[in-house]
Protein backbone atom coordinates (compact mmCIF):
# COMPACT_ATOMS: atom_id res chain seq x y z
CA UNK A 1 0.00 0.00 0.00
CA UNK A 2 2.83 2.46 1.08
CA UNK A 3 4.54 2.20 -1.91
CA UNK A 4 1.69 2.14 -4.32
CA UNK A 5 1.18 5.22 -2.67
CA UNK A 6 5.00 6.47 -3.19
CA UNK A 7 4.71 5.37 -7.22
CA UNK A 8 1.66 7.49 -7.37
CA UNK A 9 3.19 10.32 -5.67
CA UNK A 10 6.09 9.74 -8.10
CA UNK A 11 4.73 9.41 -11.24
CA UNK A 12 2.42 12.86 -10.34
CA UNK A 13 5.66 14.68 -9.76
CA UNK A 14 7.06 13.58 -12.94
CA UNK A 15 4.45 14.05 -15.11
CA UNK A 16 4.00 17.52 -13.41
CA UNK A 17 7.47 18.11 -14.59
CA UNK A 18 7.53 16.74 -17.86
CA UNK A 19 3.91 18.64 -18.89
CA UNK A 20 6.15 22.21 -17.21
CA UNK A 21 9.09 21.78 -19.34
CA UNK A 22 6.65 21.75 -22.14
CA UNK A 23 4.58 24.30 -21.70
CA UNK A 24 5.58 27.03 -18.85
CA UNK A 25 2.90 28.57 -16.76
CA UNK A 26 2.40 32.26 -16.91
CA UNK A 27 5.08 33.18 -14.47
CA UNK A 28 8.10 31.55 -16.90
CA UNK A 29 6.79 32.48 -20.37
CA UNK A 30 8.57 35.51 -20.58
CA UNK A 31 12.06 33.18 -20.35
CA UNK A 32 10.51 30.32 -22.30
CA UNK A 33 9.97 31.88 -25.89
CA UNK A 34 12.85 34.08 -26.58
CA UNK A 35 11.33 35.99 -29.64
CA UNK A 36 7.91 36.00 -29.28
CA UNK A 37 5.02 38.39 -27.68
CA UNK A 38 4.42 37.91 -23.98
CA UNK A 39 0.58 36.84 -24.96
CA UNK A 40 1.42 34.31 -27.81
CA UNK A 41 4.06 32.74 -25.41
CA UNK A 42 2.19 33.21 -22.47
CA UNK A 43 -1.39 31.20 -24.22
CA UNK A 44 -3.79 34.19 -23.52
CA UNK A 45 -7.18 33.42 -24.91
CA UNK A 46 -8.40 36.06 -27.05
CA UNK A 47 -12.43 36.17 -26.48
CA UNK A 48 -12.92 37.99 -30.06
CA UNK A 49 -12.15 36.35 -33.54
CA UNK A 50 -9.10 38.34 -34.90
CA UNK A 51 -9.66 37.80 -39.24
CA UNK A 52 -12.22 39.20 -40.96
CA UNK A 53 -12.11 42.81 -40.76
CA UNK A 54 -12.12 43.53 -44.41
CA UNK A 55 -15.81 43.22 -44.96
CA UNK A 56 -16.47 45.67 -42.30
CA UNK A 57 -13.82 48.18 -42.58
CA UNK A 58 -15.50 48.15 -46.34
CA UNK A 59 -19.36 48.56 -45.25
CA UNK A 60 -17.77 51.60 -42.65
CA UNK A 61 -16.42 53.27 -45.84
CA UNK A 62 -19.37 53.07 -47.54
CA UNK A 63 -20.83 54.84 -44.63
CA UNK A 64 -18.80 57.11 -44.61
CA UNK A 65 -18.58 58.14 -48.29
CA UNK A 66 -22.55 58.24 -48.53
CA UNK A 67 -21.83 60.94 -45.66
CA UNK A 68 -19.95 63.09 -47.55
CA UNK A 69 -22.34 62.45 -50.46
CA UNK A 70 -25.44 63.42 -48.38
CA UNK A 71 -23.18 66.87 -47.38
CA UNK A 72 -23.33 65.40 -43.75
CA UNK A 73 -19.35 66.37 -43.53
CA UNK A 74 -17.16 67.17 -46.09
CA UNK A 75 -13.78 65.07 -45.03
CA UNK A 76 -13.66 62.34 -42.18
CA UNK A 77 -11.07 60.25 -40.87
CA UNK A 78 -11.23 57.34 -38.52
CA UNK A 79 -8.51 54.91 -37.25
CA UNK A 80 -9.03 51.55 -35.23
CA UNK A 81 -6.63 49.56 -33.81
CA UNK A 82 -7.48 46.18 -31.43
CA UNK A 83 -5.52 46.17 -28.75
CA UNK A 84 -5.34 42.61 -27.74
CA UNK A 85 -3.36 41.90 -31.04
CA UNK A 86 -6.36 41.78 -33.44
CA UNK A 87 -6.59 43.88 -36.52
CA UNK A 88 -5.90 47.65 -37.40
CA UNK A 89 -6.97 49.69 -40.42
CA UNK A 90 -7.61 53.26 -41.01
CA UNK A 91 -10.20 55.62 -43.38
CA UNK A 92 -8.68 58.42 -44.69
CA UNK A 93 -6.05 57.88 -41.63
CA UNK A 94 -3.34 60.12 -43.38
CA UNK A 95 -5.70 62.91 -43.82
CA UNK A 96 -5.01 66.22 -41.48
CA UNK A 97 -7.43 68.01 -39.19
CA UNK A 98 -7.28 71.08 -36.78
CA UNK A 99 -6.81 69.42 -33.07
CA UNK A 100 -7.98 72.15 -31.18
CA UNK A 101 -9.14 70.77 -27.84
CA UNK A 102 -7.37 67.58 -28.60
CA UNK A 103 -3.86 69.54 -28.19
CA UNK A 104 -4.66 69.24 -24.16
CA UNK A 105 -3.34 65.63 -24.37
CA UNK A 106 0.18 66.22 -24.45
CA UNK A 107 0.09 69.23 -21.99
CA UNK A 108 -1.29 66.87 -19.58
CA UNK A 109 1.51 64.34 -20.69
CA UNK A 110 3.96 66.95 -20.21
CA UNK A 111 2.83 67.71 -16.68
CA UNK A 112 2.78 63.55 -15.89
CA UNK A 113 6.34 63.42 -17.62
CA UNK A 114 7.80 65.89 -15.44
CA UNK A 115 5.94 64.33 -12.21
CA UNK A 116 7.83 60.69 -13.31
CA UNK A 117 10.90 62.61 -11.66
CA UNK A 118 8.86 64.57 -9.24
CA UNK A 119 5.41 63.53 -8.03
CA UNK A 120 5.45 66.57 -5.42
CA UNK A 121 4.75 68.37 -8.83
CA UNK A 122 1.00 67.57 -8.96
CA UNK A 123 0.59 69.36 -5.62
CA UNK A 124 2.25 72.89 -6.67
CA UNK A 125 -0.48 75.62 -5.99
CA UNK A 126 -0.86 78.10 -8.97
CA UNK A 127 -2.68 81.68 -8.71
CA UNK A 128 -5.27 81.83 -11.47
CA UNK A 129 -4.59 85.45 -12.61
CA UNK A 130 -7.38 85.62 -15.05
CA UNK A 131 -5.97 83.94 -17.78
CA UNK A 132 -8.85 83.67 -20.87
CA UNK A 133 -11.10 85.58 -18.30
CA UNK A 134 -13.75 85.71 -21.34
CA UNK A 135 -13.77 82.29 -22.74
CA UNK A 136 -14.76 81.58 -26.39
CA UNK A 137 -18.19 79.27 -26.20
CA UNK A 138 -17.76 75.68 -26.69
CA UNK A 139 -21.11 74.44 -28.85
CA UNK A 140 -20.66 70.68 -27.88
CA UNK A 141 -19.19 70.86 -24.24
CA UNK A 142 -21.72 73.10 -22.43
CA UNK A 143 -20.85 75.78 -19.74
CA UNK A 144 -17.66 75.27 -17.44
CA UNK A 145 -17.39 76.28 -14.04
CA UNK A 146 -15.07 79.75 -14.30
CA UNK A 147 -11.88 79.55 -12.59
CA UNK A 148 -11.45 82.62 -9.53
CA UNK A 149 -8.80 84.84 -10.14
CA UNK A 150 -6.57 85.22 -7.01
CA UNK A 151 -7.54 81.56 -5.89
CA UNK A 152 -5.06 79.06 -5.79
CA UNK A 153 -5.32 75.54 -7.96
CA UNK A 154 -3.20 72.58 -7.98
CA UNK A 155 -1.98 71.71 -10.82
CA UNK A 156 -3.18 67.71 -10.68
CA UNK A 157 -6.93 69.43 -10.24
CA UNK A 158 -6.21 71.71 -13.47
CA UNK A 159 -5.70 68.59 -15.34
CA UNK A 160 -8.55 66.73 -14.89
CA UNK A 161 -10.66 69.65 -15.58
CA UNK A 162 -8.89 70.79 -18.41
CA UNK A 163 -9.02 67.18 -19.82
CA UNK A 164 -13.07 66.25 -18.09
CA UNK A 165 -14.54 69.44 -19.47
CA UNK A 166 -12.13 70.44 -21.91
CA UNK A 167 -11.64 73.76 -19.56
CA UNK A 168 -9.69 76.26 -21.48
CA UNK A 169 -8.85 78.39 -18.62
CA UNK A 170 -6.79 75.60 -17.05
CA UNK A 171 -5.44 74.99 -20.10
CA UNK A 172 -4.24 78.88 -20.13
CA UNK A 173 -2.81 78.32 -16.83
CA UNK A 174 -0.75 75.17 -17.16
CA UNK A 175 0.28 76.52 -20.37
CA UNK A 176 1.70 79.38 -18.79
CA UNK A 177 3.07 77.76 -15.65
CA UNK A 178 4.91 74.85 -17.90
CA UNK A 179 6.42 77.50 -19.99
CA UNK A 180 7.69 80.16 -17.61
CA UNK A 181 9.53 76.70 -15.15
CA UNK A 182 10.57 74.30 -18.13
CA UNK A 183 10.33 76.02 -21.42
CA UNK A 184 10.99 73.52 -24.43
CA UNK A 185 9.52 70.77 -22.62
CA UNK A 186 6.44 70.94 -24.62
CA UNK A 187 7.79 70.42 -27.35
CA UNK A 188 10.44 67.71 -25.92
CA UNK A 189 6.95 66.08 -25.17
CA UNK A 190 5.69 66.45 -28.69
CA UNK A 191 9.37 65.12 -29.84
CA UNK A 192 8.44 62.17 -28.10
CA UNK A 193 5.05 61.53 -29.02
CA UNK A 194 6.19 61.99 -32.75
CA UNK A 195 4.39 64.85 -33.50
CA UNK A 196 6.51 67.84 -35.44
CA UNK A 197 6.92 71.15 -34.46
CA UNK A 198 3.33 72.67 -34.68
CA UNK A 199 2.32 76.35 -36.03
CA UNK A 200 0.05 78.84 -34.19
CA UNK A 201 -3.42 76.97 -32.53
CA UNK A 202 -5.17 78.06 -35.62
CA UNK A 203 -3.10 76.59 -38.46
CA UNK A 204 -1.88 73.31 -36.08
CA UNK A 205 -2.75 70.20 -38.24
CA UNK A 206 -2.61 66.58 -36.83
CA UNK A 207 -3.17 63.23 -38.96
CA UNK A 208 -5.89 61.14 -37.48
CA UNK A 209 -3.51 57.98 -36.70
CA UNK A 210 -0.77 59.96 -35.74
CA UNK A 211 -3.19 61.72 -32.59
CA UNK A 212 -4.40 58.14 -32.13
CA UNK A 213 -0.97 56.78 -31.44
CA UNK A 214 -0.61 58.44 -28.37
CA UNK A 215 -3.62 56.55 -27.02
CA UNK A 216 -1.46 53.12 -27.73
CA UNK A 217 1.90 54.69 -26.22
CA UNK A 218 -0.16 55.23 -22.99
CA UNK A 219 -2.03 52.07 -22.88
CA UNK A 220 1.31 50.04 -23.54
CA UNK A 221 2.97 52.47 -21.13
CA UNK A 222 5.93 53.25 -23.75
CA UNK A 223 5.74 57.12 -23.42
CA UNK A 224 5.45 57.49 -19.37
CA UNK A 225 6.21 55.13 -16.34
CA UNK A 226 3.48 52.51 -15.54
CA UNK A 227 2.01 54.82 -13.01
CA UNK A 228 1.40 57.87 -14.78
CA UNK A 229 0.43 56.19 -17.72
CA UNK A 230 -2.56 54.70 -15.56
CA UNK A 231 -3.01 58.33 -13.97
CA UNK A 232 -3.26 59.78 -17.43
CA UNK A 233 -5.83 57.42 -18.70
CA UNK A 234 -7.90 57.18 -15.59
CA UNK A 235 -8.13 61.29 -16.03
CA UNK A 236 -9.04 60.92 -19.92
CA UNK A 237 -11.57 58.56 -18.62
CA UNK A 238 -13.06 61.32 -16.38
CA UNK A 239 -14.00 62.90 -19.70
CA UNK A 240 -17.77 64.45 -19.48
CA UNK A 241 -17.80 63.97 -23.00
CA UNK A 242 -20.80 62.56 -24.60
CA UNK A 243 -21.77 63.43 -27.85
CA UNK A 244 -19.27 61.46 -29.65
CA UNK A 245 -17.53 58.26 -29.17
CA UNK A 246 -19.51 57.31 -25.77
CA UNK A 247 -22.70 58.10 -27.67
CA UNK A 248 -22.40 55.10 -29.70
CA UNK A 249 -21.66 52.61 -26.95
CA UNK A 250 -23.95 50.77 -24.11
CA UNK A 251 -24.21 52.31 -20.62
CA UNK A 252 -20.89 51.03 -18.66
CA UNK A 253 -18.47 50.97 -21.00
CA UNK A 254 -15.71 52.87 -19.78
CA UNK A 255 -13.81 55.34 -21.96
CA UNK A 256 -10.52 57.41 -21.54
CA UNK A 257 -10.96 59.97 -24.90
CA UNK A 258 -10.42 63.17 -25.57
CA UNK A 259 -12.45 65.33 -27.82
CA UNK A 260 -11.56 68.32 -29.45
CA UNK A 261 -14.07 71.22 -31.86
CA UNK A 262 -12.85 74.43 -33.87
CA UNK A 263 -15.39 76.66 -35.18
CA UNK A 264 -14.65 79.44 -37.90
CA UNK A 265 -17.66 81.73 -38.14
CA UNK A 266 -16.29 83.51 -41.14
CA UNK A 267 -16.47 80.62 -42.77
CA UNK A 268 -19.19 78.29 -41.02
CA UNK A 269 -16.04 75.55 -41.01
CA UNK A 270 -16.78 73.48 -38.26
CA UNK A 271 -14.30 70.41 -36.99
CA UNK A 272 -15.46 67.57 -34.06
CA UNK A 273 -13.05 65.02 -33.13
CA UNK A 274 -13.18 61.98 -30.85
CA UNK A 275 -10.63 59.96 -30.01
CA UNK A 276 -9.61 57.37 -27.28
CA UNK A 277 -9.20 53.51 -25.70
CA UNK A 278 -13.07 51.59 -25.63
CA UNK A 279 -12.83 49.30 -23.03
CA UNK A 280 -14.41 46.48 -24.33
CA UNK A 281 -14.36 43.73 -21.61
CA UNK A 282 -11.28 41.41 -21.91
CA UNK A 283 -11.03 43.24 -25.37
CA UNK A 284 -10.67 46.81 -25.65
CA UNK A 285 -9.66 48.80 -28.69
CA UNK A 286 -8.70 52.37 -30.26
CA UNK A 287 -10.74 54.41 -31.64
CA UNK A 288 -10.44 58.19 -33.47
CA UNK A 289 -12.96 59.92 -35.58
CA UNK A 290 -12.09 62.84 -37.06
CA UNK A 291 -14.86 65.22 -39.17
CA UNK A 292 -15.13 68.32 -40.92
CA UNK A 293 -17.97 69.92 -42.17
CA UNK A 294 -21.12 72.53 -41.54
CA UNK A 295 -23.11 71.25 -38.87
CA UNK A 296 -21.84 69.92 -35.53
CA UNK A 297 -24.68 67.91 -34.58
CA UNK A 298 -24.08 66.16 -38.40
CA UNK A 299 -20.51 65.58 -37.53
CA UNK A 300 -21.30 64.85 -33.85
CA UNK A 301 -23.70 61.53 -35.20
CA UNK A 302 -21.40 60.62 -37.54
CA UNK A 303 -19.09 60.12 -34.88
CA UNK A 304 -21.81 58.30 -32.48
CA UNK A 305 -22.69 56.05 -35.44
CA UNK A 306 -19.16 55.24 -36.08
CA UNK A 307 -18.80 54.30 -32.44
CA UNK A 308 -21.90 52.47 -32.13
CA UNK A 309 -20.71 50.27 -35.71
CA UNK A 310 -17.23 49.70 -34.23
CA UNK A 311 -18.85 48.68 -31.17
CA UNK A 312 -21.69 45.99 -32.67
CA UNK A 313 -18.39 44.54 -35.04
CA UNK A 314 -16.48 43.83 -31.77
CA UNK A 315 -19.22 42.54 -29.86
CA UNK A 316 -20.40 40.43 -33.27
CA UNK A 317 -16.93 38.50 -32.78
CA UNK A 318 -17.22 38.14 -29.09
CA UNK A 319 -16.64 34.27 -28.73
CA UNK A 320 -19.42 32.11 -27.01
Amino acid sequence: MVLAVVLSIGSFILGYNLKKSQAPDKKDCSGFYKHLSLEASCGVKYVILKKGSAQFEARLKAYISKQIADHKASKVGVYFRDLRSGPVFGINDSDVFTPASLMKTPLMLAFLSLADEDKSILERQISYKGEMMKLPSQAMQGSNQQLIPGQLYKVEDLLIRMIAESDNQSYAVLFSFLEQNWPGKLQDTYNDLGILKLKSPIDETISVRLYASIFRQLYTGSLLSARMSEKALEILAKSSFKKGIVGGLPSGIEVAHKYGERNVLETGERQLHDCGIIYFPDNPYLLCVMTYGQSYIDLSNIIITTSKMVYNEVSARRKD
